[in-house]
């Protein structure tokens, strides 16, 4: 094997693997990449056997061949080579030699015969298309309240879901559950699936800054993203969703509606005096439209922000976890924020004042 490349394009390419490469596997054929060099095209392959991609980059080729070498001593090399607009790699008595205009660097080589089949879906049970910032959005707005625990995997994952004319994406670890909606152009249902945490950390980083269709095909427990030059597997959860909707409360006892950076700079300061348990209290004064927001630790002291806006409703005194509540901030757009109270020891729902396309519920707490 012998090909020239663009270091740059070589670069990303690594860069984007480098999360589903596992690095401490104790098979060492997982820790690299694999180089397939066809025609007129280098195909960079990874695993860790719940994700895998593909990623074609067009390369100068003197001879084909297959290689796999060690991910992340590449990547340190490529990460010092960016000044080399060019870069030549080559196999020679058992390494992979990369060599440019300003140094030179060999690379041992493992035997590729034991890299894993990156799974393609044959025999599809459905198919469809979506647009990645579409599934950016959807993701990312509701990935941190999934849970990070392996126990329960379908709460270890992001659930994802038509309904209507919208894709519905949704994340819980049983305190808490976020859910955005993106309404679709395409009226197309697509069958509901479970992707697991740590799997959509990495489809998130793999096609981070790419802005195109892209293609999705999917059997009981694989999903196949394709575009044109990337290809990603994933391992699928064969589980059932949380019932959510029986939780969401069906009347609301308070209302109050507040300025999101008010809430924002007030929830930052109260930090400083929360306790190990996070807890946050609200007191809601309907008739001076107030509300009170108080921690207190017993190492450092007590902090509390009254905050002025709309408040309906009946007067309440409840506790929440205060990083639940900061949580929702990233993911609400609106300068304003409604909080919906169910009532005591109920839940409490969190959405934007005009834009009702993302909520948060989050338990209260008992202490």
């Amino acid at each position: 094997m012998k090909i020239e490349c663009l270091t740059e394009k070589l670069q990303d390419a690594v860069s984007r693997m480098e999360k589903t490469i596992n690095k401490s596997s104790n098979l060492p054929i997982l820790s690299c990449v694999l180089f397939v060099v066809s025609g007129k095209n280098l195909t960079l392959k990874a695993t860790n056997l719940e994700v895998g991609v593909e990623i074609t980059i067009p390369v100068k080729v003197h001879s084909e061949g297959i290689v796999a070498t060690p991910a992340q001593t590449l990547q340190q090399l490529l990460n010092n080579l960016k000044s080399n607009k060019v870069i030549t790699l080559s196999e020679e008595g058992g390494t992979l030699i990369i060599s440019a205009e300003s140094m030179r660097g060999t690379l041992k080589i493992i035997p590729y015969d034991e890299f894993p089949i990156i799974p393609r879906i044959d025999s599809p049970e459905a198919n469809f298309s979506l647009k990645i910032k579409d599934l950016f959005l959807g993701m990312k707005s509701v990935i941190f309240s999934a849970s990070l625990s392996s126990i329960k995997p379908e709460q270890g994952s992001i659930y994802i879901y038509h309904k209507d004319n919208a894709l519905i994406f949704a994340a819980t670890d049983s305190f808490r559950l976020a859910e955005k909606r993106i309404v679709l152009k395409t009226a197309k249902p697509i069958p509901p699936l479970l992707i697991p945490y740590k799997n959509c950390l990495e489809i998130l980083r793999i096609l981070d800054g790419i802005d195109v269709e892209i293609d999705m095909v999917m059997s009981k427990n694989q999903l196949n993203i394709k575009l044109p030059d990337f290809f990603i597997t994933t391992r699928l959860v064969d589980g059932t969703f949380p019932d959510y909707e029986q939780i969401i409360p069906k009347e609301i006892s308070t209302t109050v509606t507040l300025l999101k950076q008010d809430l924002v700079d007030s929830l930052k300061t109260l930090t400083i005096f929360s306790d190990k348990f996070n807890q946050l209290t609200f007191s809601v004064d309907k008739n001076k439209n107030l509300t009170t927001l108080e921690t207190k630790s017993s190492e450092v002291g007590e902090g509390k922000s009254i905050l002025k806006g709309r408040v309906t409703g009946e007067d309440l005194n409840i506790n929440f976890n205060q990083k639940y509540i900061q949580d929702a901030f990233q993911s609400l757009t609106d300068e304003s924020v409604n909080f919906l109270f169910g009532g005591l020891h109920k839940p409490l729902v969190i959405e934007g004042a005009t834009n009702k396309n993302f909520r948060y519920l989050v338990m209260p707490m008992n202490r």
